[in-house]
């Protein structure tokens, strides 16, 4: 092994020993760069350490080819003994055994040979891939570790075939002891091949486990180094950024403290300061380390010239050298320790740095500003004008409430002052907003420095409601509200106080810490103030009397229409009371059940005490709210006491000692038998008044007799009757309710919907076994769900049960067949076309009309008889209201029952060809009659969605309709040929022309000039190319006064040659669509 390689091995082995030594220190940015250097280093003793590793492996190589060769030369050797045993061999036992001996060193030399090549190529392999990997990566430290993976698995394969050879050649040497001498020749070589192969494995082996445990702890200790020194640095680099955040949120509300915080920042640069000569002893150490290491060790291998140096030699001065550097470090170890142990103090002395700078940032106040006061307490002088006393107080010296049989009854002691306790809350700011104010201790003082003896103040709160949202323990923009309470005795008056007039301030103590001389850390005292302009002051009660109490019910189970005689009323065994004072402060409240009286009139004798206890909020005393608003209390009925009279006696005692109290009657009525409910749905079968039955109503509790808690059947129970309905549902009002016989045929009770409650007839309440509801058809709307209340209630007008009954009117079924004219509509059955009509009574022609019988099967005759007619209506009606896309093709008329013609605007009529406007509608029967009742109305009623579209008659006339109208084949006006001779005349009139009226079912000619088609407006001709050379043919197109048009030719042109001329005919129609056709003249020379 070389000297360089154990030199690099025992610098690594001093690096990792003295980094762990200093790394504890402070992470400052020299340490840093000490530590990049350290890395630095370690990189370049591995890539030295791994050239000698390839370095070797190469002369390994080398070495192995040697014994390969000398294998080779002792194969031949056996094999010619081999042959030369087979040729000498004696004819026994003896002769055969030497063949056989002979043999197998032979075999197994051969083999020895193989294992050697093999392990060769394997160190071979290995060694390229090593250099290959730093040729590509350079010689990182992770390359070199690459590199040195790939060289142990070459240098595992080759030991292992090393391995096997040295096994093979002790066989073979084994082998030729026994043999001839000429075999012996080999069998010696074979023995010494295989003792150099263990050498090489041995070597090998030695090189690998110092490599590896070199490589591994010069990695860990570079790695460990950076991350401690890293965590310091960051710490240091916190630590500086909380002073800077200190003196950024200080502002300059604290002097005193920012000159704490520049003297810390001081303190923390000292420290640097210090750590410069502990870093460079540190370095100083290091380096001398290593040139005392190398030294040594180039002393203690200066005797080892090569690899092929005896192993056990090279452990021994390799031992040498170790023990000779172990003693220098531990010497280097000591001084390193004396420098850690002053680091130690130096890390103490940042500690307390960084602590009190937390602490004081943390708890800092730096100042409350006053923001106002709410509220206020009252107070008045105990007296004994309209107060209670017990019996044996004669000489009335304690008033007490609410009375004396009421065990433990409060007490006041007459002519002391009875002080509302508390008074409200100061608003105040305290800066920073990040602070926790609620640990802060605040209190009122004057400007002499005396608290205020009148009140003190609770713990701080983040403010709510309106001023500011809050969260958990600190407030949002530093908004704290601070409750005041009274501390005044009963006996003093506090309207003679002399410092009620003095104004107060918000102050607090705090404490702060510092560093002393030596680093340590002391408290010092701070004091915040506000402004003086805090004058808080009790202020005289009124006292509430009966005209100001008042029990109010609240809440979803209220009732809103009371029995008569009853102030509160609850659908509900509970509900909930507020006691008002009509804004009075009182001083406390008192809530208890005095009677219950049962639905007959009277009283339960054990009534006021099951109340009472039931309700924990009754029959104690109640404190009362502080500033004169209603207190709530929730009360709970008995069952057994549900519809009974209960009366509560609210009591109150104001701050002077006076009580008043009042009555308030409760009912909790819940109905005895519950609620039923039937569902009824019903077709019309007319228009008159129809009935349908409920199927349910004989099943229910009430009318099958079965009794109620209370032991009474429906009949002793029910008294009055009534039938309500919501707003919605008002369409049903004047409808019938009738209570029947079982058999439908005698009817008992006939309760109108949305009439007033009335009285039953109580003597046949008990025959009432059917529900029978009768209603008129043409007041309401299909398939709407009608939901009536029929309620009965006892003679106190307390409900005794409820039947919730639901109606729906559905649309009666039907279609009409043949419904459409199977030829007046398209191919799909869903367009008809409406030939418009001009009305005749309409001299502007504004509109244009047709009869939807022409599309409709008997639609005049109705469904199924005369007494159903047809109903239609447009879609989609609302893109047709003013200010819409469809508001100008709004129909001026729609089809109804006995005129089923519609009317729309010319707008729908004259659009360009094939873009007429095209209406969407539905078709429907109106059963009876009764417009409430068409069929498309109502879910699952006949509904035919169809569409319609208005055309000019005039312009199919002449466009025909064979490519606008699906089916159909008119192709369209047609001329016969006009011609003149050329300084002659023609007149253009109808015996030229032909087209048919699309409108009329047999062939109909229109008229475009004389005797002119009434559904014309006006036509003209004109030449149909304007830049047509031959029109000079023409001098005069004139226009006849009967509607017929003359061409007059010209006699200036000198015609060679027959010649046609293009003309065009412009109709427009009454309804403003305008069509053109194009017709030739042909005009002959005079040759």
């Amino acid at each position: 092994m070389k000297r360089k390689f154990i030199s690099a091995l025992l610098f690594g082995a001093l690096v990792t020993a003295s980094t762990s030594t200093f790394v504890s220190c402070k992470d400052y940015d020299d340490d840093i760069t000490e530590l990049r250097g350290q890395i630095t280093t370690n990189a370049t003793d591995l890539s030295s350490l791994v050239d000698e590793k390839l370095g070797n492996a190469e002369n390994e190589i080398a070495a192995l080819k040697e014994q390969a060769s000398s294998l080779d030369e002792a194969y031949k050797k056996a094999d010619q003994a081999l042959n030369d045993a087979i040729m000498n061999a004696t004819n026994d036992a003896q002769g055969y055994a030497e063949i056989q001996a002979q043999q197998a060193q032979t075999a197994a030399i051969d083999a020895a040979r193989q294992l050697v090549e093999e392990a060769s190529a394997k160190l071979q392999e290995a060694l390229d891939k090593a250099n290959s990997i730093i040729d590509e990566q350079g010689k990182t430290v992770e390359a070199l570790l690459k590199a040195d993976e790939e060289l142990q698995n070459g240098i595992d394969a080759a030991t292992s075939r090393a391995n096997d050879a040295y096994t093979l050649a002790e066989q073979a040497s084994k082998s030729a002891a026994e043999a001839s001498q000429a075999a012996k020749d080999a069998a010696d070589k074979a023995a010494e091949v295989a003792d150099d192969l263990k050498t090489i494995n041995e070597t090998l082996s030695s090189q690998l486990n110092v490599i590896e445990g070199s490589l591994k702890e010069v990695k860990e200790t570079a790695e460990d180094a950076a991350s401690r020194i890293t965590a310091q640095e960051n710490a240091l680099d916190a630590l500086e950024k909380s002073n800077s955040d200190a003196l950024e949120a200080l502002g300059a509300e604290d002097d005193a403290l920012r000159q704490l915080i520049e003297a810390n920042q001081t303190k923390i640069d000292d420290l640097r300061k210090e750590l410069e000569p502990l870093k460079t002893a540190a370095d100083e150490a290091l380096a001398s380390a290593k040139e005392y290491t190398d030294k040594k060790v180039e002393e203690a291998l200066g005797g080892i010239s090569s690899v092929g140096t005896a192993i056990e030699d090279l452990k021994k001065e390799y031992a040498a050298a170790d023990e000779l550097i172990k003693d220098d470090v531990s010497s280097l170890k000591t001084t390193v320790e004396g420098i850690e142990d002053d680091l130690k103090v130096v890390n103490v002395k940042l500690a307390n740095i960084n602590s009190l700078l937390n602490f004081n940032v943390n708890n800092l106040i730096t100042g409350i500003i006053y923001q106002d006061a709410t509220e206020y307490n009252v107070f008045a002088k105990v007296g004994t004008a309209g107060a209670v006393f017990a019996k044996d107080d004669a000489e009335k010296k304690t008033a007490i409430f609410p009375y004396e049989g009421y065990s433990g009854y409060a007490k006041l002691t007459v002519g002391h002052y009875n002080i509302q306790e508390y008074a409200g809350e100061i608003y105040a700011t305290v800066n920073p907003t990040d602070i926790d104010a609620s640990t802060a201790v605040i209190n009122l003082e004057n400007s002499l420095g005396d608290r205020n003896t009148i009140y003190s103040l609770g713990v701080a709160k983040p403010a709510e409601g309106y001023l500011i949202e809050t969260r958990a323990t600190t407030s949002k923009n530093g908004l704290w509200k601070l409750p005041v309470n009274s501390i005044t005795s009963s006996t003093d008056d506090p309207t003679k106080r002399v410092e009620a007039k003095a104004l107060y301030a918000l102050t607090t103590n705090y404490e702060q810490d510092t560093l002393d001389a030596e680093g340590n850390i002391v408290k010092i005292q701070k004091k915040i103030y506000s402004h003086y302009a805090i004058n808080k002051v009790p202020q005289a009660a009124t006292a509430a009397s009966s005209i100001d109490m008042d029990v109010i019910g609240h809440g979803d189970n209220l009732d809103n229409n009371p029995a008569q005689g009853i102030d509160i009323q609850f659908s509900a065994l509970n509900g909930e009371l507020r006691l008002s004072t009509n804004g009075k402060r009182v001083y406390k409240k008192f809530v208890e059940c005095v009677s219950v009286v049962n639905s007959e009139g009277k009283p339960l004798a054990d009534g006021v005490k099951t109340f009472n206890e039931a309700n924990s909020q009754l029959y104690t005393i109640l404190a009362a709210n502080d500033y004169g608003k209603e207190d709530t209390i929730n009360v709970t009925c008995p069952e057994s006491y549900k519809n009974y009279t209960v009366t509560l006696r609210y009591y109150i005692w104001n701050y002077n000692g006076s009580v008043s109290a009042i009555d308030k009657k409760l009912v909790f009525n819940q109905t005895l038998w519950g609620q039923d409910n039937t569902s009824l749905t019903m077709a019309p079968t007319g228009s008159s008044t129809q009935a349908v039955y409920s199927d349910d109503f004989g099943k229910f509790a009430f009318v099958n007799g079965e009794k109620s808690s209370n032991g009474t059947t429906w009949s002793q129970e029910a008294y009055y009757v009534e039938a309500t309905v919501g707003n919605d549902d008002a369409d049903i009002k004047g409808a019938v309710i009738n209570l029947n016989s079982a058999d439908k045929s005698t009817n008992y009770e006939a309760v109108t919907v949305g009439a007033a409650r009335r009285a039953l007839n109580t003597s046949t309440l008990d025959k009432i076994k059917q529900l029978q509801l009768s209603y008129d058809p043409s007041t309401l709307e299909l398939d709407h769900e009608y939901n009536i209340t029929l309620t009965f209630f006892d003679r106190n007008g307390f409900k005794v049960n409820i039947v919730n009954i639901s109606f729906t009117m559905t649309v009666p079924t039907g279609k009409p067949s043949p419904w459409h004219i199977e030829a007046a509509f398209d191919t799909e059955d869903k367009l008809t076309i409406a030939w418009a009509t001009p009305d005749k009574n309409d001299a502007t022609n504004t509109t244009g009309w047709y009869d939807l019988s022409g599309s409709f099967y008997q639609i005049d005759n109705g469904f199924p008889t005369a007494g159903d007619p047809y109903s239609f209506k447009l879609n989609d009606s609302e893109s047709y209201a003013p200010g819409e896309a469809n508001h100008k093709f709004l129909p001026t008329q729609m089809p109804a029952a006995s005129n089923y013609v519609m009317y729309v605007p010319n707008a729908a009529i004259n659009q360009k060809a094939n873009e007429e406007h095209t209406y969407t509608m539905t078709g429907g029967i109106m059963f009876y009659g009764l417009p409430n009742l068409i069929s498309y109305n109502g879910e699952g009623g006949f509904a035919d969605e169809f569409q319609i579209k208005f055309l000019s008659p005039i312009r199919y006339a002449i466009l025909g309709t064979k490519d606008y109208i699906p089916g159909k084949t008119y192709e369209g006006m047609q001329n016969d040929e006009i011609s003149v001779d050329y300084r002659q005349s023609v007149t253009i009139n109808n015996s030229y022309f032909n087209a048919l009226d699309p409108k009329e079912a047999t062939a109909t000619r229109v008229n475009f000039f004389e005797n002119r088609d009434a559904r014309i407006a006006n036509t003209s001709i004109e030449f149909a190319k304007a830049d047509d050379s031959n029109n000079a043919l023409f001098k005069e197109i004139k226009s006849n006064g009967d509607g017929t048009y003359t061409l007059v030719t010209d006699d200036k042109v000198s015609m060679v040659k027959d010649t046609d001329v293009d003309f065009k005919l412009t109709v427009t129609d009454v309804w403003g669509a305008v069509t053109e056709y194009t017709f030739t003249v042909t005009v002959k020379a005079n040759m």
